[in-house]
């Protein structure tokens, strides 16, 4: 059984290196260049039709891939959502955005420096436990 994955990235470039970690015979991918028409393929397909979103954390559109996420999680989402940017390919940026991530609801993170590089490296994000 495939699994659906929605890819999120305004630059082709990102979305083709993207596709190269996920276009295995386990995915169904539908790509769009946008988070508003990211918002339209949830609402038509269904809140948890998708098993994995990978998003550009911004775009040049009105809606950010954060603010995307933040809201699939509130309407219900269970899925796994990865942030992909070019942010976070320093240590220090890296262990911040991971924390601080998770509290949104963001499973893993990919920063596109190393992807460009051609050796991606999937970060994953811990909601650290608040006692």
């Amino acid at each position: 059984m495939k699994l659906n994955l929605l890819l999120v990235d305004d630059n082709e470039k990102y979305k083709n290196l993207i596709l190269g970690i996920y276009s295995s015979n386990d995915y169904e991918i539908i790509w769009v260049k946008s988070a508003a028409l990211a918002k339209q393929a949830v609402q038509e397909k269904g809140i948890n039709f998708f098993h994995t979103i990978v998003t550009d954390i911004t775009m040049e559109t009105q809606i950010s891939g954060l603010l995307f996420a933040v809201g699939l999680r509130k309407k219900g989402f269970q899925g796994k959502i990865i942030i992909a940017s070019t942010g976070f390919d320093f240590p220090i940026i890296a262990a911040l955005a991971k924390t601080i991530l998770a509290w949104f609801g963001i499973n893993e993170i990919i920063p596109k420096v190393s992807l460009k590089q051609g050796n991606p490296k999937i970060l994953v994000c811990k909601k650290e436990s608040v006692n």
